[in-house]
C-alpha cells in the first residue's frame, strides 16, 4: 500500500491499490472503498485533512497523456475520441489528463458514503474546501444539515443541502409569484432535479424526465422560472435521494448546485 494509501487509510478510509495499467493518476469509488492509481511521475499528496470529519484535500499534478476509458455513451465530452462503440449504450474512449493542478475533497459524508469532488482551487483546510463548494450568493452563511458535518455555531438562515444541492429559501413576494395560476400551471411533480438544473429535461419515452446517471435527487414538485435572461429552479415538498436524509419544505426554495468541477480526467464517481 502506497503512502498516499496509508494516510487516507488513517483517517478511517478505506483504500484500494488500483492498477490500470497505465501511468495516469486514477481515481474510482466502488462500494464503501476508494481505488486509487497514483501513477508514474505525477505529484499527488495530502494538502489538508480533518480526521473527525475523516476527509482529505488531495493536489495531483500529472504530466499530459492520452489514455482509454470506458463511459456510458451519453456522458462523452466535445474533447473526448470515440475509439469504438460497446454494448450496453456504452463507448471505449481516448481522453487527454490536463496539464495542470487538480485539488480533491475526498472522506466519506454526514451518512458515512464515499465521496469525491473536485475543487475549483486549492484548500488549506477540509473546512475552507466545504466553503468553496457553496454557491457563490451563500459563501460565509450557514448551511443546515444532519450528521457530524453539522456546524451548530453561526446564525441561523434555513439553507439546506442534500448531497450537491444547496435549497435557499426566498422571500414573499417570490412566493406569490410562484404561486399565480400561469406558474403553478408549470409545476412538474415527481421528478429528478438535475433535468431541470442544467436545461436538459427532455422527455423520454414513457413521459418521464431521466437524468443522465446515478441516483437521482426527486423532487415533488419544481418549477423553472424565466424571466429575461433569468432562469432559476424552485422546488417544494420533499426532496429525496437514497443515499441521503430526505428534506421537506413547506414553501418554495431556490436550488442552485454546488462549484465542483465535473467531468476530469479519469476521476469517476456516481452519487
Amino acid at each position: 500500500m502506497s503512502s498516499l494509501n496509508d494516510q487516507l487509510s488513517k483517517l478511517g478510509l478505506r483504500v484500494r491499490n488500483w492498477d490500470r495499467g497505465d501511468k495516469i493518476f486514477a481515481l474510482d469509488i466502488v462500494g464503501d472503498s476508494f481505488f486509487i492509481q497514483e501513477g508514474e511521475g505525477n505529484q499527488v499528496h495530502i494538502q489538508a485533512s480533518d480526521k473527525k470529519l475523516g476527509q482529505a484535500v488531495l493536489m495531483v499534478h500529472e504530466l499530459p497523456r492520452e489514455f482509454e476509458l470506458t463511459i456510458p455513451k451519453n456522458a462523452v465530452g466535445p474533447r473526448d475520441r470515440v475509439i469504438k462503440e460497446l454494448k450496453y449504450n456504452r463507448v471505449l474512449i481516448a481522453r487527454t489528463t490536463p496539464d495542470e493542478t487538480r485539488h480533491i475533497l475526498v472522506g466519506r459524508d454526514e451518512r458515512g458514503h464515499p465521496f469525491a469532488t473536485q475543487l475549483r482551487g486549492p484548500s488549506i483546510s477540509v473546512k475552507q474546501a466545504h466553503e468553496s463548494l457553496k454557491p457563490e450568493a451563500i459563501q460565509g452563511q450557514r448551511v443546515g444539515g444532519k450528521g457530524k458535518n453539522y456546524k451548530k455555531r453561526g446564525k441561523k438562515t434555513g439553507i439546506k443541502r442534500q448531497g450537491e444541492w444547496f435549497f435557499t429559501p426566498v422571500d414573499q413576494n417570490t412566493q406569490r409569484i410562484l404561486n399565480t395560476q400561469y406558474w403553478v400551471n408549470l409545476i412538474e411533480k415527481k421528478v429528478p432535479i438535475e433535468p431541470f438544473h442544467d436545461g436538459s429535461s427532455a422527455r423520454a419515452v414513457g413521459g418521464k424526465v431521466r437524468q443522465r446517471r446515478g441516483n437521482p435527487h426527486t423532487a415533488d414538485e419544481v418549477l423553472v422560472y424565466t424571466g429575461g435572461k433569468e432562469r432559476v429552479v424552485y422546488v417544494r415538498g420533499a426532496v429525496r435521494h437514497a443515499e441521503h436524509d430526505t428534506l421537506k419544505f413547506n414553501h418554495w426554495v431556490k436550488v442552485d448546485r454546488n462549484r465542483e468541477v465535473v467531468g476530469s480526467s479519469a476521476i469517476s464517481w456516481i452519487d
